[in-house]
């Protein structure tokens, strides 16, 4: 099980990808913009982050930029999504040190499926097989 920030300005969004995450047997704390998001990582022991890039106050490539500029997360692998269609987002995202990207609409089971593998590549996460 992996602690999960989970930075999306959409509710029902937030809720829907929240469970899909659960389900897989991660802990999701969600929060609605980039604020919230560097609130929730001060409190320390995050695993990883999937944020959204659209969002109020401190949009997600903002948030990006900032974790890894600060020693203390700029070692916690970060997932951007975004249904903002276009390339350029992508290309950003991954310029500024993001994991991975992934596009909305998600499919159920496709985010924790990404959240696995960006972990698999971060050997001090304490992420254990679900289950």
């Amino acid at each position: 099980m992996a602690r999960i920030v989970l930075a999306e300005d959409d509710g029902l969004q937030a809720d829907l990808l929240r469970m899909d995450l659960a389900l897989a047997g991660h802990e999701v704390e969600t929060c609605a913009d980039g604020e919230a998001l560097m609130v929730a990582l001060a409190a320390g022991g995050t695993d990883l982050v999937v944020t959204d890039i659209a969002m109020p106050n401190v949009d997600g490539l903002a948030a990006l930029e900032t974790l890894r500029a600060d020693d203390a997360h700029a070692h916690v692998p970060i997932i951007v999504i975004t249904a903002l269609p276009q390339t350029t987002y992508v290309l950003e995202a991954l310029r500024g040190g993001a994991d991975d990207f992934v596009r909305k609409p998600i499919a159920p089971g496709l985010l924790p499926q990404r959240v696995e593998q960006a972990l698999a590549g971060y050997p001090g996460s304490r992420t254990m097989p679900a289950g």
